[in-house]
């Protein structure tokens, strides 16, 4: 971009050309006039000010252009020598797609169930604490699931409020993760003060700068360890498998970003009916009627 003043006039096909040539058509910038009873002083007449992006006048009448950088995979790593140290495991690509976005980072939290009681109420089911910190973090409400009917469970034999149709049960167990990045700053915003400093007291950093208990310290809490719920029953009376449906108690917001593992704890199946038709679908979900493959009547997403 180029600023320009001076006192004499152009015109529009000026702006057109390359700056010095423009200069040129001046006749050069006066740098050396005396200032005498009859000239005027070398800053006198009109002041023009202009504006050259890429040579070109944003204020005249041009052919349009369109000037685009892609950052793809091969652009990041072109770039990525080039950044702070402390910045270069922050971004990372998408193969495929055009763009750079912040790498995504698997923190695992404990998570919360809750099922109704015979009053209809949510309440959580038994075993919260079983591991450490659990009953401590500030997320609980953010990070629970109510246990719903599934799509296939038969939800009109039941009454409004009661469990007698779902078939799942549940627990909680906790979850060694070895592949977690949970760091310090992120206890320090899921736990209370005062739980944190203690926690922060009793770590100290090994030499490849993992997070370890200090020796002879009893843990107050352990980053890569998680509760999570347990889906205990196999198969149900009639020999079908047991469906289940967990749903979230908080929505999530708009473009949040999140990701659910599950574990097989199953060694092998006992299924052993299998109805060739399918299992229909509870007419109290009509939202899940797309994914029914018996469904012949038109459905909206």
């Amino acid at each position: 971009m180029y600023w320009g003043i001076h006192n004499m006039v152009d015109t529009p096909d000026l702006y057109r050309l390359n700056v010095q040539e423009i200069v040129s058509n001046w006749g050069g910038y006066l740098l050396d006039v005396p200032c005498s009873n009859n000239q005027p002083a070398i800053n006198a007449g009109i002041i023009e000010l202009r504006c050259f992006i890429n040579n070109g006048c944003p204020f005249s009448h041009v052919s349009p252009t369109e000037a685009a950088l892609v950052f793809n995979e091969r652009t990041l790593e072109r770039l990525i020598p080039f950044f702070p140290q402390s910045f270069q495991n922050t971004l990372t690509t998408t193969p495929g797609t055009e763009g750079v976005h912040f790498r995504p980072r698997y923190v695992f939290r404990n998570n919360y169930l809750y099922q109704r009681d015979t009053d209809g109420n949510f309440e959580e089911i038994d075993g919260t604490g079983s591991v450490l910190g659990a009953d401590q973090s500030l997320y609980d409400f953010e990070q629970a699931w109510n246990v719903e009917e599934s799509v296939f469970d038969p939800g009109t034999t039941a009454e409004e409020g009661s469990n007698e149709c779902i078939k799942s049960d549940w627990r909680y167990r906790d979850i060694k993760i070895t592949d977690t990045e949970m760091g310090i700053r992120d206890v320090k915003f899921d736990y209370p003060p005062e739980f944190y400093s203690q926690w922060f007291n009793s770590i100290e950093r090994d030499k490849n700068g993992q997070i370890v208990l200090k020796k002879g310290v009893k843990p107050k809490f352990l980053h890569n360890k998680v509760q999570m719920p347990e889906q205990l029953n196999i198969v149900d009376r009639f020999g079908q498998g047991v469906h289940w449906r967990l749903e979230k108690r908080t929505p999530l917001y708009r473009g949040e970003d999140f990701f659910i593992r599950f574990y097989k704890t199953a060694k092998a199946s006992t299924i052993n009916k299998v109805s060739p038709e399918g299992i229909p679908f509870s007419n109290k979900f009509p939202r899940y009627k797309s994914l029914d493959i018996n469904c012949e009547d038109f459905t909206v997403l």
